[in-house]
């Protein structure tokens, strides 16, 4: 594999940049994870990890070569682009993944159609069955390119405008946990096969467990403060 290969060239070793730890037991289930932990585990040294932070600004993120070059369009129009997430947009646009989201948007009207109480998970406003909502994405979809249904939640359109492609900060997400909380378990009661398959790939990075909501909110944090911090992505 890759990471045993890795670095030879320079040091003439096997593992010599991802060291590579034997799992501490042998699995008999093949599920899923099951099958992943029965492989063990791997480590990095934290300047090798440093580095990779630092040149990850160049492929993702408000420093990334193509932001870059979307700043370079925008000017060139001379602003007369009315947003530059657009520019982004048709930079980064696959049809197919494009396709796929309103897909999944759609599956989610159809489950919230029976639901009796829908809020607008950042606000908490009602939003009746009657009134037009946005499906929007916790983490926006030109940042992380994840169309799970965990990751689709219903909004106001207002609201939705104002967060743009910006990143909920972890304060924000913790206010709106509960709400997140409860669509999740919508979801998770709906299908629940493809719910717990996604995000425990996704999210989780473990099998569901008893305080799974809790461990999902915390990677979300996680994931909000490094694309805030450290890819330089706009806080909202």
């Amino acid at each position: 594999m890759p990471m045993r290969y890795l670095g030879t060239s320079v040091n003439s070793s096997q593992y010599s940049i991802y060291k590579y730890h034997p799992p501490k037991r042998i699995y008999e289930s093949y599920a899923l994870f099951d099958q992943i932990s029965a492989y063990g585990e791997f480590s990095i040294p934290s300047d090798y990890f440093d580095a990779f932070r630092v040149l990850g600004n160049f492929i993702n993120g408000q420093d990334s070569i193509i932001a870059k070059w979307a700043d370079f369009c925008w000017n060139s129009t001379k602003n007369r682009a009315k947003d530059k997430s657009l520019i982004i947009s048709r930079l980064t646009d696959y049809p197919i993944t494009a396709r796929q989201v309103n897909e999944s948007k759609t599956y989610f009207r159809n489950i919230l159609q029976n639901t009796e109480n829908i809020q607008c998970v950042w606000s908490g406003k009602n939003i009746h069955h009657s009134v037009k909502y946005d499906i929007d994405h916790l983490l926006p979809f030109s940042v992380w390119r994840n169309n799970d249904l965990w990751n689709l939640l219903p909004t106001i359109p207002s609201v939705n405008k104002e967060k743009r492609d910006r990143i909920p900060s972890p304060e924000r997400l913790h206010e709106s946990r509960y709400r997140i909380f409860n669509y999740w378990d919508i979801l998770y009661n709906a299908n629940e096969v493809r719910f717990t398959r996604e995000i425990e790939q996704a999210l989780l990075g473990q099998r569901i467990s008893k305080d799974w909501k809790e461990i999902g909110i915390a990677r979300l944090k996680d994931h909000s403060e490094y694309l805030i911090t450290f890819r330089g992505y706009e806080k909202w």
